[in-house]
């Protein structure tokens, strides 16, 4: 069964900028630092739409935007972090934009990147037809992390195999 995948990248140049620390880290990475992030989003379908697309490359700014608005000059913030009440102090003195999430690092973005993906999909119609393939999130060109979610249940066993048999294949 042929399957397509197209790619959809966001560089640093988008502007999506975070701030975040691993706090269980031992290294200089427990400190606040920050990137101007980049996200490449790969997208599978068994099949390809009317245009021949298996998504509208254009349709990607709703994603992008939701990116933006999650990560874009925003702390982000681990929600077992033990100093919690000093980043909601500086979300109360005007000072950060807060984003709280399970877990932090670029591993846990592109996680979190892949179900934002997921959602879209669903919103602009696509789910169904097409999964997330895979989403990486780089800090730079030397690191990066990669999250390949597990295809949805069912994919690809809709597909009638409707060619010719061989005896004894």
């Amino acid at each position: 069964m042929p399957v397509w995948r197209s790619k959809k990248e966001y560089t640093p140049e988008d502007g999506i900028s975070a701030v975040f620390r691993q706090r269980n880290a031992d290294s200089h990475c427990k400190y606040l630092h920050g990137y101007a992030l980049g996200f490449v989003f790969w997208w599978e379908a068994l099949d390809l739409d009317a245009c021949n697309w298996v998504v509208d490359f254009g349709a990607c700014k709703s994603l992008l935007a939701v990116l933006k608005e999650k990560f874009d000059h925003h702390t982000m913030m681990d929600k077992d972090d033990p100093h919690s009440d000093w980043y909601h102090e500086g979300v109360r003195r005007g000072l950060i934009q807060l984003t709280t999430l399970n877990a932090v690092g670029c591993e846990k973005f592109a996680e979190f990147a892949a179900n934002q993906a997921m959602m879209w999909l669903d919103t602009c119609g696509y789910a169904g037809r097409v999964r997330v393939y895979s989403v990486e999130c780089y800090e730079h060109r030397k690191n990066s992390a990669l999250y390949m979610p597990d295809p949805p249940p069912g994919w690809g066993a809709a597909v009638e195999d409707k060619g010719p048999r061989l005896p004894g294949f």
